[in-house]
């Protein structure tokens, strides 16, 4: 797959709520060559093809839910291979993971779909939020424990950097903190971002082609595999500490 400037749809949820054929018809005069789905709109995978066709955008990948593609893998599995995406990216982790137990228990459930994942020729990415940098009493985080317990050749991230500034992070091009590719990150006008989300994500002004300034951009490469690293401003000993993110 060339490297793509994809629209994550999600960020236009509210405008697919009215229409949402619209919505992916615009998203080419928005300049984007590709999309990142997250959810089907109800549509068959006919009906996708067909729009893609009409479109000629290409599908960069979807965000499905964790226990989603655990319940239902064969079902997503056909849909997707259908409308020409290979890549299946976990969205979030429900609350009663998100402790040290639990990061540990979903790297082991990631490392099992990434398996499958792979065996059936996708690729499972997991996409983090601001709640992966939350700090443990040992000091650890979420995506501490992520990045250590996922396998490389199984696992890789898809980084909202939007969510890493959030968090208090930096993302530092480097292969010193790990082995894991970042094959997709997602790119926000982070004032514009921040001031929504403290406004509780209910300022959305304009039509469709006035958000895309806003809206989430994914990035890919399948030429250049960017290994990653979270790196605090100014440095600190982990990607921890001295943090104080807000929950995603």
């Amino acid at each position: 797959m060339p490297n793509s400037l994809a629209l994550q749809l999600h960020s236009l949820r509210h405008e697919a709520a009215v229409n949402a054929e619209d919505v992916v018809r615009s998203v080419p005069s928005l300049g984007f060559d590709a999309i990142e789905t997250a959810e089907a709109y109800g549509w068959s995978a006919d009906q996708w093809k067909n729009i893609l066709t009409e479109t000629k955008l290409r599908i960069l990948g979807a965000h499905v839910g964790l226990e989603t593609l655990e319940k239902e893998w064969d079902s997503q599995i056909n849909f997707q291979r259908a409308i020409g995406n290979e890549r299946l990216v976990v969205t979030a982790l429900p609350r009663n993971l998100q402790t040290p137990e639990g990061y540990s228990e979903a790297a082991g459930r990631l490392n099992s779909l990434g398996d499958r994942a792979k065996s059936a020729g996708f690729a499972l990415l997991y996409h983090n939020h601001a709640y992966e940098f939350l700090p443990f009493a040992d000091g650890r985080c979420g995506m501490d424990i992520l990045l250590a317990e996922t396998d490389p050749q199984l696992v890789s991230f898809e980084v909202d950097t939007y969510w890493v500034e959030r968090a208090g992070a930096t993302v530092a091009n480097s292969s010193s903190k790990t082995r894991h590719a970042s094959v997709c990150s997602t790119r926000r006008n982070f004032a514009a971002m921040d001031a929504m989300y403290r406004r509780d994500r209910v300022t959305w002004i304009g039509k469709s082609s006035s958000r895309c300034c806003e809206a989430a951009a994914v990035r890919s490469s399948s030429s250049t595999k960017q290994t990653i690293r979270w790196r605090r401003s100014p440095p600190a000993r982990d990607i921890c500490a001295n943090s104080n993110p807000q929950p995603g």
